[in-house]
């Protein structure tokens, strides 16, 4: 099994189709588990490894306020070992996006 994490947004309203420039109505965060099985072939994965099946285990959202997301670290600690650490400055997408 592989353990990853992420930082989820929590929107502050409905969500739907909204524009860019209002995107970062964001009320709070919380710390989402990307947990898969390791397979061989990394550019074609199976299908039933990655879909979600509704696990998907989250933290409880914290306030956005006084949170910068530029700044953050995550690390990841399984039985007090580290096992994943990760930071936000290099993110494909804006969270706003």
């Amino acid at each position: 099994m592989r353990i990853d994490a992420t930082v989820g947004a929590v929107t502050g309203r409905r969500a739907t189709r909204v524009p860019e420039a209002q995107a970062l109505d964001v009320s709070g965060y919380r710390v989402v588990s990307d947990i898969t099985l390791p397979h061989e072939n990394y550019y074609r994965p199976s299908i039933q490894l990655r879909c979600r099946d509704r696990f998907c285990p989250m933290s409880e959202a914290w306030p956005a306020q006084g949170f910068d997301l530029a700044v953050a670290t995550l690390r990841v600690r399984v039985n007090g070992e580290q096992v994943h650490e990760c930071d936000f400055t290099g993110l494909a997408r804006a969270i706003s996006c």
